[in-house]
């Protein structure tokens, strides 16, 4: 049993040194190292624009599933739009123009032209 055991481990010991012979023929180039040499560039700084835009967009749904509900189904679709105009003139004037505007089809959609009436 003990002779087992010895040639076990001799088993494992010359399995692990074949493994680690090849892997370091296979990465032996990976570990020289060749200086890089390196060149930085100034990046011009740009100049920012005096005026900027920005907004974003969002649709809103909404669906009631209760058959005793007034309005069954859908009964949203709103769609939001916000604008931003952000305008810089110089150092002691600036100007900021915000919009938004809402639409909801859904009573178009659903041919849902006394919305109120219905309602009450």
């Amino acid at each position: 049993m003990r002779h087992l055991w010895s040639a076990a481990a001799a088993l494992a010991l010359s399995t692990a040194s074949l493994q680690a012979e090849e892997l370091d023929d296979l990465l032996g180039s990976f570990e020289e190292e060749t200086p890089i040499k390196v060149t930085v560039k100034p990046i011009k700084a740009e100049k920012p624009s005096w005026i900027e835009l920005t907004g974003d967009y969002t649709l809103s749904t909404a669906y009631n599933y209760q058959e005793s509900a007034i309005l069954e189904g859908f009964s949203r679709a709103r769609n939001t739009l916000n604008l931003t105009l952000d305008m810089d003139f110089g150092k002691k004037w600036r100007s900021k123009v915000e919009f938004k505007t809402l639409y909801d089809p859904i009573y178009e959609i659903r041919d849902i032209a006394t919305y109120t009436e219905t309602l009450q």
